[in-house]
């Protein structure tokens, strides 16, 4: 469902290699080429590289890497509260690193890192944070 719902220009091409099909300009090649590198980088040794990577990237308001960097924060957060393990560090210095010059992004950075989430994310059930 939510590859068949993705906008065009998503992130979903990092799930389904087809979906980067939309990528049709030679920018938008390139920028989905660094947005690979940046997830290929944050799942390997270099993740603060990775994250500078994705840093203010993309499409949107808010750019998308921006918007994939608070859902890896969220998705710590959740992790802490299923496995009892605490990742404030690892969120902490994920946030360090993915401060760019988007006020709006830094703010939902900001509460991602405390695992601050509106009400639709938080009734999704009993993992859900905050």
């Amino acid at each position: 469902m939510l590859l068949q719902k993705a906008p065009k220009n998503s992130l979903a091409f990092l799930l389904d290699a087809a979906k980067g099909d939309a990528f049709e300009t030679t920018f938008e090649k390139e920028l989905m080429k660094r947005l690979q590198r940046g997830v290929e980088l944050l799942f390997s040794d270099s993740f603060r590289k990775g994250i500078e990577y994705i840093r203010g990237t993309g499409f949107g308001f808010t750019p998308s890497g921006d918007d994939f960097i608070c859902g890896l924060l969220l998705g710590l957060r959740v992790a802490e509260r299923i496995y009892g393990v605490n990742l404030s560090s690892t969120c902490a210095e994920i946030y360090e690193a993915s401060i760019g010059d988007n006020l709006i992004s830094n703010a939902f950075l900001a509460c991602a890192k405390e695992g601050a989430v509106f009400e639709k994310i938080r009734s999704l059930g009993p993992c859900a944070i905050r």
